[in-house]
């Protein structure tokens, strides 16, 4: 692999537990602006480099470094109430390139992918607190709508300014 496409994932990493910090903490599942820099790697750097940034993201975050929501990392956040979502981000940063390289469109790819990522962390919220369908999404989906579609316009913005420069 070029040194190039392994810097811009490198960057990525670093933004995605930088924009983790930007939080709102309003329960077991804290709201935080970390899809801005998947969104946006998903769009700019495709299925591959996107992964592997969000995959460094996680192991970085395993490992006990404090890049998840609110200055946490090691695997008891891993394996807490936020872990689906938190691996969800991996099938979000892969789903999302992907259909965006597929279709060249940006936000229903981006829309489908955080549904994905919805798909994994709500049964695992579930799981981990004993919580119901309903509660899991009114606690893990609801709260969350209006910034999440916020996060897709943002982004959507970021790749249409930043295209030109990363991609070429």
């Amino acid at each position: 692999m070029k040194a190039r496409p392994l810097a811009l994932a490198a960057v990525f990493t670093a933004l995605t537990a930088i924009l983790a910090q930007v939080t709102l903490p309003i329960g077991p599942v804290p709201v935080n602006s970390a899809h801005v820099s998947l969104f946006t790697a998903s769009a700019l750097l495709g299925p591959k480099i996107s992964f592997l940034s969000t995959f460094a993201y996680i192991l970085l975050g395993a490992i006990g470094l404090p890049v998840f929501s609110g200055f946490n990392g090691g695997l008891g956040a891993l394996f807490g109430p936020t872990g689906g979502f938190i691996f969800g981000y991996l099938v979000c940063s892969l789903l999302g390139a992907q259909l965006i390289k597929t279709t060249k469109k940006l936000a229903l790819p981006m829309v489908l992918a955080l549904v994905a990522n919805y798909l994994l962390g709500i049964p695992w919220l579930m799981f981990v607190t004993g919580m119901g369908l309903s509660n899991a999404i009114l606690i893990g989906v609801l709260p969350f709508l209006l910034g999440d579609a916020f996060k897709i316009f943002i982004s959507v913005i970021l790749v249409r300014k930043l295209r030109k420069l990363i991609v070429s």
